[in-house]
């Protein structure tokens, strides 16, 4: 695949797509068809997100937007929930990506020390701790759900693990249908964990023993696997990697202003609350 550090057709689609699926969140929950389209909205900003951060030239600068407009964000995703209800513990997938990108600075470091001319045993070490790091960061959203299950970052582990992914792919089109696979897969039975965790009296540990408890949840569930619902849902996404690739090969011509993207989310979300709120008061 042809390296591109901009792709504003793919940011259209991702951003059509990510104001279908609020659509199916708040004004027309009953219409499931607009929460598969939406599936198709993260990995084309997670996708991005890993290119931005290759290919920007301030990187503190990119980081410092994704925080200034997570946080503006934030007040209007409160409310991104069909009852209205504030959710203050919840927190919008700009901040996931803001927080992403320190993962994928401790996995350039640990990518540098093993590919060092003069390697060590310093460097190696040194390359294995940056790589736990970045683990662990990845990890992070999903160990502090696991211990106060009201604290979730929007597509938490599993989004943290796509952009990673992503950005080791550099683009290669087998490499990302390999990998969000296996994403997908280990995602579903880490959310069956999860939630056998929370819904039962098993300990996380008591959960990693019953693993066939968890897949038959996960495959029965709505039809499971059959019909990509439940538990597999969010594997619909996998729509995204062919529009991907095609339109990376394809590479059409269209350039909008860099920062639409973060103005779109927090505009068409306070938008589409403030709509919702119209709509229940004449309901």
């Amino acid at each position: 695949m042809r390296n591109t550090s901009r792709n504003d057709i793919l940011k259209i689609i991702a951003m059509v797509t990510m104001l279908v699926d609020h659509l199916g969140v708040l004004i027309f929950p009953e219409l499931r068809i607009l929460r598969t389209i939406g599936r198709i909205a993260f990995p084309i900003f997670a996708y991005q997100l890993a290119l931005g951060y290759r290919n920007t030239s301030d990187r503190k600068a990119y980081r410092k937007n994704l925080l200034i407009f997570g946080l503006i964000a934030q007040i209007p995703y409160l409310f991104l929930h069909v009852n209205l209800e504030p959710h203050w513990l919840v927190f919008n997938v700009i901040l996931l990506f803001w927080f992403a990108t320190f993962a994928l600075a401790a996995c350039d470091k640990a990518r540098d020390y093993f590919r060092s001319e003069n390697k060590d045993g310093g460097k190696i070490l040194l390359g294995v701790l940056f790589s736990l790091i970045t683990l662990g960061l990845a990890l992070l959203p999903e160990l502090i759900s696991l211990l106060i299950s009201d604290i979730v970052l929007s597509y938490g582990t599993y989004g943290m693990l796509m952009i990673l992914m992503f950005y080791l792919a550099k683009q290669n089109p087998f490499k990302i249908v390999i990998g969000f696979l296996i994403l997908s897969l280990v995602g579903v039975l880490n959310y069956g964990i999860f939630i056998l965790y929370h819904s039962s009296d098993y300990t996380y540990f008591e959960v990693l023993q019953h693993l066939d408890v968890v897949w038959n949840n996960v495959t029965t569930t709505n039809d499971g696997l059959r019909t990509l619902e439940g538990y597999f849902f969010q594997t619909r996404s996998l729509m995204a990697i062919p529009i991907i690739i095609g339109f990376e090969y394809l590479k059409p011509k269209l350039k909008v202003n860099k920062k639409i993207g973060y103005y779109f989310y927090p505009v068409h979300i306070a938008i589409l609350v403030i709509l919702k709120v119209l709509l229940d008061a004449f309901a």
